[in-house]
Order: C-alpha cells, then structure tokens, then sequence
C-alpha cells in the first residue's frame, strides 16, 4: 500500500504517517526542518523534501498517524467516504479544486483511531511565535549564529480524541482528463485542548456547508494557499484566474470577497481566520498577505486600497 500511495502526488505517507519519529515532528513546527527530507544538511537548513530549491513551510502544528498500518486504514478510509469520493472524482479542469474536507478520526478508524495520532503545536500567540521562528529559520539558512536568537516554544497535543482529518486534493494529471487524488492527510485535535486565541477558528468552519462571511475566500486559501498544498496547487489558482471561465460562479465570488478585504470590511471574518486558512509565513498581517496574493493574482489590475471613512 505505501509503495500505491508513494507512486501518487501527495506527501501524507512522508510528513504524516509513521515515517520519523516524534523528535522529527516537534522540529518540523519549531524549525520547518521537513521530516521527508532525507539530506540531514539539507533538513537543517530547512529545505523542503519535495521542492529542493525551496524552504519548507510548515503550520502552527505538525501532526501524524504514527502508526503504519492505521495510516493505511484512513487512507483507504477516506477513498470509500462520500466526502472522499467526491472531491476525488470532480473533474480536474481549468484549474479547479475541490474544497478540503474535514472527516471526524472515529469515521476512518474507529471510536479509538484517535490513540494512533500525534503531533506538536508551537506554543503561545501565533502571530508572536511563528515571527520568531522565521527569524530563527532565516538564520540558519543564511550560516548566522543562531545562539542569540529566541528559539520557539513547542507544546504536544495532549490527545486527538474527538479530532478530525482533514482531506486536500491535488488534481490527478496535468492533462485535466482524469479527477483529483488526495493531497494530505492530516489528522486535527479538537480545538479546546490548545490554549490560543486562534484555535477559535482552528476547527476550519468555512469546511462546514453553510454560507458565512468569506466562506469562498477562505476555501480557497485552504485547497490552494495553505502549507499543505501550496507547493502542489498554488499554480492552479494561478491559472484558474487567468481563464476566468464565465461559469466559473466560485471564481467570481472569490475576488469579490478579496476586493471587499481590501478595502478594510472585515465583517464577520474572524481575526484569525485568514492566518489559519493561508498559514501565510512571511507577511506580517492580513493586509501585507492580501496585497502580495492580489498582485500575484491580478498583475494588471490596481489593488484595492481600504476605504476611508
């Protein structure tokens, strides 16, 4: 099964399965030292096992399935789920993503599946910790002496009873003639359990099928932006924006919503939501992160500036 499952597009198996250790995963969160990098150099220096030339990027929690042959089970769990099968059979054209979905652990492995999940969390205010390890990182990576330089705080999940997965699809062929294969699989404690104000929203409502503020935008940045995925789909959003299909109802609806947080209303959207939903490393806030995506995305159009008064 994992030699299956390596033959795919994802990285689930390498970063959230039973590879590596847990000492691994704490260094991945407080570091983004990547456990699927094999270099140990390499690692240290922070670079992605995947995309060699690159930094890995990493949220505020790095999390697995350390057990080898439950991580099987949810995979092929998550193949047989109708929340599954759906995203995995959308067709993969013009760009087009599904939205990630959130599965309860209990559905794929059981009342006690949750026992076979682990991971850490940096510690504290995310805002305040992931600014210290990106100065931190950069640090490393450029040879400076790191001894004076704040290290960050690290906490394990105490338990992932009560927890979910969530799913994100990555599209199965560059030739558009086939649907989506699973991009990660992540397993998520439930939210109480962490002390930040972030974890609020950290359970992903905008995952939930109802209409809320910023609900598109937000599923966007998740199935294209996030850490998880965006080496793998931040360029079919590139090029969804540039076909621009007319049916493309989502599409409209996104940019609409990306104009209107632009322009400063933020109504109903949580302070933390865009953080949590992007896990947007370099950008000091919403705004700075705003800016930068609307210029990648719309090079010819003016950014829309806030509105005064």
């Amino acid at each position: 099964m994992y030699a299956s499952i390596d033959l795919g597009l994802g990285h689930s198996h390498k970063r959230h399965a039973a590879f590596g250790d847990d000492t691994l995963q704490r260094r991945r969160v407080a570091y983004c030292e990547d456990p699927a990098q094999v270099h140990f150099r390499m690692r240290m220096m922070g670079f992605d096992g995947f995309k060699h030339h690159r930094q890995h990027v990493c949220g505020a929690e790095a999390t697995r399935v350390h057990d080898a042959t439950a991580f099987v089970a949810a995979f092929m769990a998550v193949v047989e789920h109708p929340e599954g099968r759906r995203g995995l059979h959308t067709p993969a054209v013009g760009g087009r993503i599904p939205d990630a979905v959130r599965i309860p652990i209990a559905d794929l492995l059981g009342s006690t599946g949750h026992d076979a999940c682990s991971g850490f969390a940096l510690a504290g205010d995310w805002l305040d910790a992931r600014e210290v390890r990106r100065r931190l990182t950069w640090a490393r990576l450029t040879g400076e002496d790191t001894n004076e330089f704040a290290k960050p705080s690290v906490e394990q999940i105490p338990s992932f009873e009560n927890g979910y997965f969530i799913v994100r699809f990555v599209p199965n062929s560059q030739t558009e003639t086939g649907g989506h294969q699973i991009c990660t699989l992540t397993p998520e404690p439930e939210r109480h359990v962490l002390q930040d104000p972030r974890r609020e929203v950290a359970d992903r409502y905008w995952l939930d099928p109802m209409a809320l503020p910023f609900t598109t935008v937000l599923n966007f940045m998740e199935k294209y932006v996030h850490p998880e995925v965006r080496f793998n789909n931040y360029h079919y959003l590139i090029r969804r924006v540039a076909i621009a299909a007319p049916d493309d109802e989502q599409l409209t609806t996104f940019k609409s919503e990306l104009v209107q947080l632009l322009e400063g209303d933020h109504r109903g959207l949580h302070p933390h939501a865009l953080s949590v939903a992007s896990g947007y490393e370099d950008e000091g806030n919403d705004q700075q992160f705003l800016v930068r995506l609307w210029q990648k995305l719309y090079p010819l159009e003016r950014v829309p500036q806030p509105v005064q008064g």
